[in-house]
């Protein structure tokens, strides 16, 4: 079993957190213009037209297309659709940006049905979620695809494109590149139905994730090297390292309003000396990614990490150094000279008796001491001027009621998200407006206008 422990200095960190925020009482409310227009980063800062620092603070909500489109398990709560609750709690609590999928997850709703052909209840459900979205000042990462999902994602492609014996042919592959092209084509130049906007003109977009977690396609079941498959080849991350910017710098020309990142997890390659900072023993090196390659070009505008403690060392035995995975990444992105979110982290809580409801005692011993890590890591930061800028938690309970399988989500009554979450984004908001505006940036408004793009093969599905 993995043996998770909070390190001496980031431990420190939370506890600096907790007692700077107990003279926090009262909640920041987010509206539509705390922020105004789009946001990007200077002088490794996140920040608004008027070069006002904004901070990244929020959480993962991946059904939110499909609760608008009224296919998801949950529609209302009380008298709010669970997407309207969501926008409306995130503001009442300082949460600024809420990290979504912008896809289906699965067979129920998927965006592409099949190669550039669209189903219109899923846009018209994610025009829903970003125009309710920008009515309460809440900003998002979108996602284009995903790795794992069985729709919308590097399977797909690799379907389409016909390399099914060869998948990692997907990232040089000129017919599968020029279908990712398409792609995000589409997403760049749709007009939202409910506000007309074309999404490349939408400030309430944050920034696009390319894929969520690339990867090559070699990912050992059993998370030991010795499973590896030919596959598994280091050139491999070349070619992902090519393909991310290629894919990053393509979508700059159709879209020069939003940021760009990568959207991995951010484990380093065989031959960079920071391999001995991955979980694990060994897997983490050949899954393709390479942090430092992948997220150096000019194409992509921060970087950004996931975190999960409970999935990346199962049935092995070493302790995962916690302290070593931040501080180098950290360093990383100095040296890139770009901010660093860590956009995904979870914790599950599990009961040790098969049930499926985490109690607030176990959430309370389980889940907040990772929560006051992080945060106290990302308060340290945000202070002293360091590259961390942002964190989301995975993932959020869009109903107060809800609870997956797996004990991960995070409810608005939740211990840890009362007294941690919230408290948080109000010292973030405090800390941007004292740091405002930021050195170096200069001020700039409206959209910059792309040139009109001709998506190839692109259809509507009824």
């Amino acid at each position: 079993m993995m043996r998770f422990s909070p390190p001496t200095v980031l431990l420190a960190a939370a506890v600096l957190l907790m007692a700077g925020l107990a003279t926090v009482q009262s909640q920041t409310q987010l509206t539509p213009d705390t922020f105004k227009g789009f946001i990007s980063v200077a002088s490794g800062r996140f920040v608004d037209e008027d070069c006002a620092e904004y901070p990244v603070i929020g959480f993962n909500g991946w059904e939110l297309m499909e609760s608008a489109a009224g296919v998801a398990n949950f529609s209302m709560v009380g008298d709010l659709d669970a997407v309207e609750y969501t926008f409306s709690q995130a503001a009442k609590d300082g949460q600024t940006t809420v990290r979504i999928f912008a896809h289906g997850i699965n067979s129920t709703l998927p965006l592409q049905p099949s190669a550039g052909v669209y189903d219109e209840r899923a846009f018209a459900g994610l025009d829903s979620v970003l125009d309710t979205a920008a009515q309460y000042g809440v900003r998002l990462i979108m996602t284009m695809s995903d790795y794992w999902l069985s729709v919308d994602s590097f399977n797909n492609y690799v379907d389409w494109a016909d390399l099914q014996d060869n998948p990692d042919a997907f990232f040089w592959d000129q017919r599968a590149m020029t279908l990712f092209k398409n792609h995000m084509n589409a997403m760049a130049n749709r007009r939202n139905t409910v506000n007309g906007l074309l999404y490349k003109d939408d400030p309430t977009i944050l920034a696009w994730d390319l894929m969520n977690e690339v990867r090559c396609d070699c990912f050992p079941a059993t998370l030991e090297i010795a499973a590896a498959t030919p596959a598994c080849q280091p050139q491999c991350a070349d070619n992902v390292t090519n393909w991310v910017n290629e894919m990053a710098t393509y979508l700059h020309t159709i879209d020069p309003n939003h940021m760009v990142t990568v959207g991995e997890e951010g484990y380093w390659a065989v031959y960079d000396y920071r391999k001995q900072y991955n979980p694990g023993n060994g897997w983490a090196q050949i899954t393709g990614q390479n942090f430092s390659a992948q997220h150096s070009p000019a194409s992509i505008d921060f970087a950004a990490i996931h975190f999960w403690p409970d999935l990346w060392e199962i049935n092995q035995s070493t302790t995962f150094d916690v302290d070593a995975w931040f501080t180098q990444h950290q360093q990383n992105a100095q040296q890139l000279g770009k901010p660093l979110i860590l956009e995904e982290f979870g914790k599950n809580v599990t009961l040790g008796n098969g049930s499926s409801n985490a109690l607030e005692a176990s959430i309370q011993s389980q889940r907040a001491p990772v929560f006051q890590m992080i945060y106290g890591l990302l308060s340290s930061s945000l202070s002293s001027g360091g590259p961390l800028r942002g964190v989301m938690f995975w993932q959020w309970g869009m109903s107060p009621d809800n609870s997956d399988s797996n004990n991960i989500e995070v409810a608005a009554h939740d211990v840890d998200y009362v007294s941690i979450v919230v408290p948080a984004a109000t010292s973030a908001l405090t800390m941007s407006k004292q740091q405002s505006p930021i050195a170096g940036c200069a001020q700039k408004s409206g959209p910059v206008l792309a040139g009109n793009s001709t998506v190839s093969g692109v259809q509507a599905a009824g």
